[in-house]
């Protein structure tokens, strides 16, 4: 069983056990998918075609990267 932490002593990534990394980086893509809906969605009606697809490329760049 694992030690509970609080706010201020928390594992780094490293430390954590490969499903607790799965977790983790789960939990971040969501993040990053909701950040990036509203980002869309808060652009001006005009540049919502060229803010999703610089959101597009920037995601296209990161699969990219780690596909190497």
């Amino acid at each position: 069983m694992t030690k509970k932490r609080h706010k201020g002593d928390q594992k780094t990534f490293t430390e954590l056990s490969y499903n607790e990394q799965a977790k983790s980086i789960t939990a971040m893509l969501n993040n990053i998918g909701r950040a990036i809906e509203r980002h869309i969605k808060s652009a001006g009606v005009a540049d919502v075609p060229r803010t999703r697809l610089k959101c597009i490329n920037q995601v296209s760049r990161l699969i990219t990267r780690i596909s190497k």
